[in-house]
């Protein structure tokens, strides 16, 4: 399904604008001076850097912090049952500008949410939004993405990818549906020639060169962790964290959630709600008793550690780290897991 266009610089507003017209159109933008991953409702205000990323990932796009999944009504005996799903049926989107890290990590929540246990919220916008991928010509401060089997440039998981060079964008198409929408604006599309093509080239592995950070065994850091997971390293660990969860909710593969009903106060009606919540909290493991089963912080730092490392290569046979940075960035100790995978990995 590869395919490679040109699109001229000057042409990107006309095919945003095509694009605004018919879907609702997801991207970067800046909201009070900070870039986020938010609607976008006019041109102007699409931004399609070189460099940077969101700090706040696209998986609430996908899988929302706080989101109702039915409401009910009792009304002379019976009950009356409204399911979210249904107002997500209609759902037309596309996602302009995705870095590739991003894109990796709804690949992996792809395997966790859509394999053996199916959550329909999260499938139906999967399903219902085309990615629209946007290398990354620059690493950012605390990318690490190469580290982990990850890059500047990803080719699965999207539908059309994005590289800013000299006169405008290389232009891939990745699948059907990727192609159709090209396809359907080909009057400003035109074939990628060869010397935009090794530009193209030339400029990912120009950023790959840029990130100090190189591919780990991620077969011997598995054996390591098994081998150590006993050690006094996560007692030193636990000491700097505060469990404050704000690594878990910038993560753009977390995904573990709570589940309670609101109740009206006359008792005839209400809604099942689901919220994100966090492996670092103390209430993560309390089951009914009172008892805690992950009582000591330096367990619940382990949980984490292990969980994106270790475990996640025996559910989904891979690592559900894809070297964002956004946990370093903003863990108010300044723990850094790539310093841990270093130590781990000497």
């Amino acid at each position: 399904m590869l395919k490679e266009y040109f699109l001229d610089k000057d042409e990107l507003q006309t095919f945003v604008q095509r694009l605004i017209g018919k879907y609702e159109v997801l991207g970067m933008k800046l909201e009070d001076g900070e870039l986020k991953y938010s609607r976008i409702n006019s041109v102007d205000e699409l931004r399609l850097p070189s460099s940077h990323r969101p700090l706040v990932p696209p998986k609430k796009w996908f899988y929302p912090e706080r989101e109702t999944l039915f409401t009910y009504r009792i009304s002379r005996g019976r009950v009356k049952i409204e399911d979210s799903l249904k107002k997500l049926l209609t759902m037309k989107r596309i996602f302009f500008g995705m870095r590739p890290c991003d894109v990796r990590s709804l690949h992996i929540l792809d395997k966790i949410l859509l394999g053996r246990f199916h959550d329909p919220y999260y499938g139906i916008r999967r399903e219902n939004t085309l990615i629209i991928e946007l290398t990354c010509n620059e690493p950012a401060e605390y990318c690490f993405c190469t580290m982990v089997g990850g890059g500047p440039y990803v080719e699965d998981g999207c539908d059309v990818i994005f590289t800013r060079i000299s006169e405008g964008f290389l232009v891939e198409t990745r699948t059907v549906n990727g192609a159709k929408l090209i396809e359907n604006n080909k009057d400003i599309f035109r074939k990628a020639r060869e010397e935009e093509i090794i530009e193209r080239n030339e400029i990912i592995a120009r950023a790959y060169s840029k990130i100090e950070a190189k591919c780990v065994d991620l077969e011997r850091l598995y054996n390591t962790l098994v081998r150590i997971y006993d050690s006094d390293m996560w007692n030193d660990y636990s000491e700097k964290c505060f469990s404050c969860g704000k690594c878990n909710f910038i993560c753009p593969t977390c995904h573990c959630f709570d589940i309670y009903d609101e109740v009206d106060a006359n008792l005839s009606s209400g809604a099942r709600v689901r919220i994100w919540d966090s492996c670092h909290f103390l209430s993560f493991t309390r089951v009914a008793g009172g008892i805690v089963f992950r009582r000591e912080r330096t367990s619940r730092v382990k949980q984490r550690i292990y969980h994106k490392l270790c475990y996640s290569i025996d559910e989904i046979g891979e690592i559900s780290c894809v070297g964002c940075g956004r946990c370093i960035e903003v863990c108010p100790s300044k723990i850094d897991v790539r310093e841990i995978i270093a130590k781990l990995e000497g």
